[in-house]
């Protein structure tokens, strides 16, 4: 039985979640509003598990001295500092560079969140740049004619979508990099959405007829 209700919830919830929008009677439509309202108390609920697992792996990791675990210090410590902070009363003041309490402008949550998270993540995608850069230096070599296409593809978009492109070579360039971002583009993106689409379908009625049960934990 400990697979067999999970997977009779799963049944009846995915067979009416998907005839709901085809029965129009305000029942179903009430039905899925209360359904919707309780993903959001399964996720505070996954919310809090995440809190305690990141938590306890950290610990764990502290505990061992694995290599690396100066940084789940910092990871604990700036945890617990955001995570009180919003619950710092209005009235309370740090100083002029800290804030105040509360989670409004100007408070100390929001200058940690606008001034230390806002700036490590601008530089986080900065360095992206850079792996981005790498891996378009090795798929770009032109070892064959299609990997020719994709290069010269890449260097006609680059160079339409900055200002000196059309300033080297006319307004051309801007338009055939418009037009292939319109066109070409848009065509393979609408491809991969339609088989991504078809995967999620061919996965989703697995799961809703039990053929799929590696969510149980136990695998097939």
């Amino acid at each position: 039985m400990r697979k067999e209700i999970p997977l009779a919830i799963m049944l009846v919830t995915g067979v009416f979640m998907a005839v709901q929008f085809f029965v129009p009677h305000e029942i179903p439509s009430l039905i899925y509003t209360n359904l919707n309202k309780t993903v959001q108390v399964v996720g505070a609920v996954a919310l809090v598990l995440g809190i305690v697992s990141i938590l306890s792996i950290h610990l764990a990791k502290i505990g061992k001295k694995q290599p690396g675990f100066g940084y789940s210090y910092f990871l604990i410590v700036f945890f617990v500092l955001m995570a009180s902070s919003g619950f710092l009363p209005k009235s309370l003041n740090l100083g002029s560079f800290l804030g105040h309490g509360g989670n409004e402008e100007g408070s100390f949550f929001l200058n940690m969140y606008n001034y230390v998270l806002n700036p490590v993540q601008s530089t986080m995608f900065a360095l992206l740049a850079f792996f981005i850069a790498s891996a378009a230096y090795r798929a770009f070599r032109a070892r064959s004619i299609i990997a020719t296409l994709l290069l010269l593809t890449a260097i006609i978009v680059m160079l339409g979508r900055v200002p000196i492109g059309p300033a080297i070579f006319g307004d051309w360039i801007a338009e055939l990099a418009d037009w292939i971002m319109a066109v070409p583009n848009a065509g393979a993106k609408r491809a991969i959405i339609v088989g991504v689409g078809m995967g999620i379908l061919s996965l989703s009625l697995k799961m809703v007829l039990g053929i799929e049960r590696a969510w149980l934990g136990g695998g097939r």
